[in-house]
């Protein structure tokens, strides 16, 4: 876990509007930070970690997504963009917007099932019917890609910053180095 310092630099990295911040309000937001880092050890729900082992893999959902990496040996080898991805994700100042994102793309697939049921509802031939069941799939296809793709727009930021301060002979090293 990081100190007050190495947080307050690593949020001041990620999103430089939190050089604003009071003093209290750090305190406040290391203060969370450090909840949210002991509950992940803890695990959510008070399970125990060999039952949260031995629990089915919840890799589609965003915030479980970070707690079931986030201990050594618990994730199955990644390639080199996996573990970029997962570190980006981990100091990301953007979850909240990825979570936004997910909601909508749920709700939307549900309001699209719906429609779908309703038409099914009231048509009867067995054209429509098809026709009905092959286009609300394709929207709910469309859906899916364009929340992959949300999802990468949201990364680009992110990554981006990860590369500049993590990449050998760059300014932040240059820094730290005087």
């Amino acid at each position: 876990m990081k100190d007050f310092e190495e947080f307050k630099a690593s949020r001041e990295q990620m999103d430089p509007s939190m050089r604003d911040l009071s003093e209290q309000q750090w305190q406040q937001a290391y203060a969370a930070y450090r909840r949210s880092r002991e509950m992940m050890r803890e695990g959510r729900g008070g399970r125990s970690r060999r039952s949260r082992s031995a629990a089915p893999s919840s890799a589609s959902t965003g915030g479980s997504q970070r707690s079931s990496h986030s201990r050594p040996g618990s994730a199955p080898a990644l390639s080199p963009a996996g573990r970029l991805k997962r570190q980006v994700r981990e100091a990301s100042a953007y979850a909240d917007v990825r979570a936004l994102v997910n909601l909508l793309a749920w709700i939307s697939i549900g309001v699209l099932v719906g429609i779908a049921l309703l038409q099914l509802y009231v048509t009867f031939n067995a054209a429509s019917f098809l026709m009905t069941i092959l286009t609300t799939g394709l929207q709910v296809l469309g859906v899916l890609v364009l929340r992959m793709l949300s999802h990468v727009l949201i990364d680009i930021p992110d990554v981006t910053l990860f590369r500049m301060t993590h990449q050998p002979g760059t300014e932040s090293e240059a820094i730290e180095q005087e």
